[in-house]
């Protein structure tokens, strides 16, 4: 639906889609989508990114 599209929220700052934006590749991520502002990036970063929540969740089943 349209209208889910356009006002779903993404992102730590759980906005709508706007501008640039990198996805997180953890495959449970809850914020999917990150503007590039607000995670700190102003280009496209190479390979795989996850955000800082994933970073986490991984670094705590790991037992790291």
């Amino acid at each position: 639906d349209e209208d889910y599209c356009e006002n779903k929220k993404y992102c730590v700052c759980r906005g709508v889609s706007y501008g640039e934006m990198v996805a997180c590749d953890g495959e449970a991520c809850e914020g999917e989508w990150f503007h590039y502002s607000c995670v700190g990036l102003t280009s496209p970063p190479g390979g795989h990114w996850y955000c800082d929540d994933c970073i986490k969740w991984e670094e705590r089943s790991s037992g790291k």
